[in-house]
């Protein structure tokens, strides 16, 4: 069978780029090529559809009528090429998952449960991609995904795994450093453990110190990190005062590393979602998995 008319993918992979950023130049960038090749593709491409796919000026790019359906049909239709090209190359005859997921929450949460996933699927191939910027990723790099999100985001299922509730913890021995029963505003004498987050997803402790009526945030000394299980082994080892995200290190609490070092709680404003791209066929094997990460949260 001819499959006519196609147009060459690699004026499609262009066309897809420079319509996801409105800039040839960045195109060029991502796709390694110079900018004058992306616009022979892209002339090639509007050539032979017989149609402007862009308005040009000299400080913008934007997408015509036309360009913008079209845009939206070609970068799905690359995402199922992408997601089948994937799928083909890792594909060992066994059912296999994608799973995409912050660095907390693949060692803090779901790395002690996978050992129950394995005894009840053994034939299942995991794979786990590792991304603490959910914007980051594209959709057909997973078959789903765990994220704490304020949001869902656009064009995903999505299907919430638990609400999320923050105190402070520390360590049994950083206790012993603390008075009995502390105010709120006690804690800023003590070392602070402080997640960086430019986006402003995560609540943190600004937030956590206004919902005690503390709001003016100076803490005496503190360690700041980009990586919350860095912050976490801190809290753990007696560095400082964590604000434990409940669902992350509730089996740090369980097994008694971490305590809490002042009863105030404050609930997040978002929820750890599982998502699912809305334009990909659920799998059995996904829909089965899903199931599993629901019922692991609920005992």
């Amino acid at each position: 069978m001819q499959i006519e008319p196609l147009p060459p993918l690699n004026t499609l992979v262009a066309f897809e780029c420079v319509a996801r950023y409105c800039s040839f130049s960045r195109a060029a960038d991502e796709l390694n090529l110079t900018q004058s090749a992306i616009s022979r593709q892209i002339l090639q491409l509007e050539e032979m559809l017989g149609c402007k796919l862009f308005q040009r000026s000299q400080r913008k790019v934007t997408l015509t009528p036309r360009g913008e359906i079209y845009a939206e049909q070609v970068r799905k239709l690359l995402g199922d090429i992408s997601q089948s090209t994937a799928e083909v190359m890792g594909w060992s005859g066994l059912p296999q998952v994608t799973l995409a997921c912050t660095s907390a929450m693949g060692s803090l949460w779901l790395s002690s449960r996978l050992s129950a996933l394995r005894r009840l699927m053994p034939d299942l191939q995991i794979r786990m991609k590792i991304s603490d910027s959910f914007s980051e990723l594209k959709s057909s790099e997973f078959d789903l995904a765990i994220f704490y999100l304020r949001t869902p985001p656009a064009g995903y299922h999505a299907v919430p795994l638990f609400d999320e509730v923050c105190y402070p913890m520390c360590s049994p021995e950083f206790l012993r450093h603390l008075p009995a029963n502390p105010d709120a505003a006690e804690l800023l004498n003590h070392t602070l453990l402080i997640q960086d987050d430019p986006q402003r997803e995560w609540t943190g402790w600004r937030d956590w110190f206004a919902s005690q009526d503390v709001h003016h945030f100076a803490p005496r000394q503190t360690w700041r990190a980009n990586n919350y299980p860095f912050l976490v082994q801190a809290a753990v080892l007696g560095d400082g005062i964590l604000l434990g995200w409940e669902g992350l290190v509730q089996d740090f609490v369980d097994n008694g590393q971490l305590v809490h070092a002042h009863p105030g709680k404050l609930a997040a404003d978002g929820k750890c979602y599982i998502l699912t791209p809305q334009d990909r066929y659920l799998r059995p094997v996904i829909r089965r998995v899903i199931e599993w990460l629901l019922q692991s949260q609920q005992t």
